[in-house]
């Protein structure tokens, strides 16, 4: 369905180049982006992402709301880096951290999931439907071993074969440790409940206020994320895919040379929508990106 209207943006001119870009007049809205002083080339994608996190760093300590986006998420990583090293140093991030672990999804298709050679030890099963085998909802058992063109799980304290021909009934997760601080911004990734029994919506943020040594995480709202939850990421950026219907004031976006292949004009349409009032794009590479 082709979109029609824009209704996001309340500044007249920043809408007007939106449209411009929704519309495939791109030399337009860079021109009209670049008048505005929000057309940014650097010499390299590491001042990219530096620049990029001053900025991200000055209008959050002002209260304005801000989003990154970037095109992967090996860039979101580089500039999530930056981000909190600046937020330290600024005192809007605590030097005192956590370490908690997360579970990071492979994102597999169900055909993949399907396949044996998929999986490996160590690898983490998250049931998302009650299957065969005696496996309920929210269980989560570890890989132990591929043998035979079979796959083996530890259920309890029994050795079971994962079913593979209901692969549509749960997802594969690998442990990963991240650095928490307070005032950190969290990102969640999957839907779940508060210790307080609150929904907990997947791609929703939320700043940590600390973690506690049972390993569960205080949040600055009051409610608590059990330690046992683990789907969350650091919030600061997100990826162009996964901005769709995200919103904030201002939208900073990374084009960068490490996102070749992934940079069109639908994601800049995209990712320039996201904001209400004010978007800058970020290059090392201005010719690559028009």
């Amino acid at each position: 369905t082709k979109v029609t209207t824009v209704y996001r943006q309340q500044n007249k001119a920043y809408k007007q180049l939106v449209t411009d870009v929704r519309d495939g007049k791109i030399a337009k809205g860079f021109e009209a982006l670049d008048q505005l002083g929000n057309l940014r080339e650097f010499t390299s994608s590491r001042e990219v992402y530096s620049e990029i996190a001053d900025t991200y760093a000055d209008l959050t300590k002002r209260n304005q709301s801000a989003m990154i986006i970037t095109p992967t998420h090996a860039e979101s990583d580089f500039v999530t880096n930056e981000l909190r090293t600046k937020l330290k140093a600024n005192g809007s991030l605590s030097k005192k951290e956590s370490e908690v672990q997360i579970l990071k999804s492979g994102k597999q298709t169900i055909a993949e999931k399907t396949n044996y050679s998929t999986y490996q030890a160590g690898q983490i099963i998250q049931f998302e439907q009650n299957c065969k085998g005696g496996f309920m909802r929210g269980q989560r058992v570890t890989v132990l071993e591929v043998r035979n063109s079979k796959v083996y799980v530890q259920h309890g304290s029994e050795r079971k074969e994962l079913p593979l021909q209901l692969a549509d009934r749960f997802e594969i997760y690998t442990a990963r440790t991240i650095s928490l601080a307070a005032g950190d911004c969290i990102r969640l990734t999957h839907s779940g409940r508060s210790k307080e029994g609150k929904q907990l919506n997947n791609g929703a943020t939320f700043t940590v206020k600390r973690v506690l040594a049972s390993g569960d995480i205080r949040l600055a709202n009051g409610w608590t994320l059990p330690a046992e939850f683990k789907h969350l990421k650091y919030g600061y950026a997100i990826t162009t895919q996964a901005s769709q219907g995200a919103k904030a004031k201002h939208v900073l976006i990374a084009q960068t040379t490490n996102s070749r292949g992934a940079i069109d004009n639908k994601s800049l349409y995209v990712s320039l929508s996201r904001g209400t009032h004010h978007g800058i794009i970020y290059t090392d590479n201005m010719q690559e990106i028009m």
